[in-house]
């Protein structure tokens, strides 16, 4: 088994340390914890907003603390900013460059690209990375390519890339194929399809994949059988993909899989987080929360969390007090040990709020730890009257009987809310909150101090 390193330092021509600031990944990092090392600021003072760019994807944007990239479903920017890919001042929310405008770019395929949840990777040098079904292609700061991998066309859309290992990624499309990469020559190590483990037929990613200690989780569906899968794919010392273990679900699974390591949640093995809307055998599908635990014999269960609706959005954990946070379709934020998944605390928000009629979450969970002070950041609306739309922070082990603050931040309801991302504040070492509205009109929001 390999040691993940995350993007490990290594002397070499393309791959770079994830940035160090903001959510440059998918969820913030590769275990998709949806963490930020960075406090929120304490109250809000300005809200400012842009929607004139096109629609984004589902999974908004990736961040590295001063900008922001997003893939494009389509695209009404101005032609010299137009694209896919955009990056955009995270302050102004106003586009830098765009992959179809910008010299020497590569413009990636508009659905392809953004219709699996894929998020570019923002690396420390101010480069990124993204692609389509055809291509991912590693960006300079200004948009140029760097270095274009081909993939294998026709096996659905990209989800991303996940860094598993010190120099070593997997990039994810729909049909199940997963490319190996050697991100410091850019080059393809190997490929492995993914197939139902009972029988052998195709599937279908549904969300993309996460890492942690050398391993990608990835969950598929079979629509043949309604089986759905979280394998456990390794990487053998001749830098070959296999798959190590599988767990089979009925349904289709909400959220992507959180991996906890074993140095945060103090178990023997990682633990892998995982949202199923009903188990085999099940008499009458019951939605549950999973922790598996990654072992060498496989994946074996340690807790279970029954569920009265199901979970659609990813949970986030907080390593220090040792508890893991997750919505259930309603205004309730639940509490749980990561070791055991027994209950501690659930937080009626509406109440604390004092907004009097119906208020359900609508969105993704972000979350900031910075030393004992952890806080949550939700959207949600009262679904009474389709608005309005408010943004929170909650600190629930600080304050529990309180939110720190709320903001209104659309007179009329959002249908969904993609993941959380930051910008600069004005105080030394905090960051404003960005989120961003995928069903309408794709309105990125940012709230902040100045």
């Amino acid at each position: 088994m390999r040691t993940a390193l995350l993007f490990g330092a290594s002397c070499s021509v393309y791959a770079q340390t994830l940035a160090p600031s903001g959510c440059p990944i998918y969820h913030c990092n590769p275990e998709a914890t949806s963490l930020i090392a960075s406090p929120v600021i304490p109250a809000v003072l300005v809200t400012n907003q842009s929607g004139a760019l096109g629609t984004l994807g589902p999974e908004g944007c990736s961040g590295n603390g001063t900008l922001l990239a997003c893939l494009y479903e389509t695209d009404t920017a101005p032609a010299d900013v137009a694209g896919t890919l955009k990056v955009l001042d995270a302050t102004t929310l106003q586009p830098q460059w765009g992959s179809a405008a910008a010299p020497n770019s590569y413009n990636p395929d508009q659905l392809r690209a953004s219709h699996g949840g894929q998020v570019p990777l923002m690396f420390s040098d101010g480069s990124l990375a993204a692609g389509d079904d055809s291509y991912f292609v590693h960006y300079d700061s200004a948009g140029a390519v760097i270095a274009k991998l081909q993939l294998r066309g026709g096996t659905g859309n990209d989800f991303g890339l996940t860094p598993i290992a010190s120099n070593l990624g997997v990039i994810s499309q729909g049909g199940g194929e997963l490319t190996l990469v050697n991100l410091s020559e850019w080059k393809r190590l190997d490929a492995l399809t993914l197939t139902d483990p009972g029988t052998h037929a195709p599937i279908n990613l549904m969300v993309p994949s996460s890492g942690g200690d050398g391993f990608l989780y990835a969950i598929g569906y079979n629509a043949a059988n309604g089986i759905g899968t979280l394998y456990v794919v390794g990487v053998s010392a001749d830098d070959k993909l296999f798959v190590q273990s599988t767990f089979t679900f009925t349904g289709i699974s909400g959220a992507s899989p959180v991996v906890v390591t074993s140095a945060k949640s103090g178990l023997a093995a990682d633990l892998v987080i995982l949202d199923v809307p009903g188990l085999i055998g099940d008499p009458t599908p019951e939605n549950r929360l999973l922790g598996l635990e990654n072992t060498p014999d496989g994946l074996v269960s340690t807790w279970v969390i029954p569920l009265s609706a199901r979970v659609t959005v990813t949970p986030t954990i907080d390593p220090v007090s040792g508890s893991l946070f997750y919505l259930c379709n309603d205004h309730i934020v639940y509490q749980a040990a990561l070791k055991t998944g027994a209950p501690i605390a659930s937080f009626d928000l509406q109440l604390m709020s004092g907004i009097p009629a119906q208020f359900t979450f609508n969105g993704h969970i972000g979350a900031s730890q910075t030393g004992s002070v952890f806080t949550l950041l939700l959207t949600g609306s009262n679904t009474a009257s389709k608005g309005p739309e408010y943004a929170l922070a909650f600190q629930p082990l600080v304050s529990p009987t309180a939110i720190e603050w709320i903001e209104k931040i659309s007179a009329k309801g959002l249908g969904y809310t993609g993941a959380w991302n930051v910008a600069p504040a004005s105080q030394a070492g905090a960051v404003c909150p960005v989120i961003v509205e995928n069903f309408n009109t794709s309105t990125i929001f940012r709230m902040c101090d100045h």
